[in-house]
């Protein structure tokens, strides 16, 4: 009897027990994302989920959002090494310098290519992180920083994102 009852007590404890740990704090949501971060990368196995499962427990958070931003570019960039007849390109050293038989120089750059639909995603990621927090800088600057990186010699989306920075501080100061 008794064991049957202690049997029974366990199985209507489980559920409980795992909506407990269903409902995790929006810390350590980010505690979790970190960690998993740093072993596997800002885009590997499992970070999707926890993202996911993020939003369904606190779809106002913009750190979620900036982890959602992170996970989308990091997927949507990809490089490759291109040679090259100049000494610099965007402003970066040749990754190899290189002379052949004839004497020819080649400078070899590292170059970078974007999804335009994951590009896409990480930028309404993060500008759903600046609209829950309008004056965190840091959310800007990483959509600034991903716009030039994105746009490489002909930055007009950066400056238009500039631009409304400063009109948006000179407005409201």
């Amino acid at each position: 009897m008794k064991r049957t009852l202690t049997l029974l007590l366990m199985v209507l404890a489980l559920p409980m027990m795992a909506s407990a740990q269903e409902a995790l704090s929006q810390n350590e949501f980010l505690r979790r994302y970190t960690n998993l971060a740093e072993r596997v990368g800002p885009a590997g196995l499992g970070v999707e989920t926890l993202l996911n499962k993020w939003e369904a427990a606190w779809p106002e958070d913009p750190q979620l959002y900036l982890a959602r931003f992170n996970f989308c570019y990091t997927r949507c960039r990809t490089s490759h090494i291109e040679d090259m007849s100049v000494d610099k390109y965007l402003g970066q050293a040749p990754l190899l310098p290189m002379t052949d038989s004839l004497g020819n120089k080649h400078n070899y750059f590292e170059v970078f290519d974007y999804d335009d639909d994951l590009f896409a995603q990480a930028n309404s990621a993060i500008g759903q992180a600046i609209t829950l927090k309008p004056w965190h800088l840091d959310y800007r600057m990483a959509r600034i920083d991903a716009l030039l990186a994105y746009e490489k010699d002909q930055p007009e989306m950066t400056l238009q994102e500039l631009k409304a920075l400063a009109d948006k501080h000179y407005r409201e100061h």
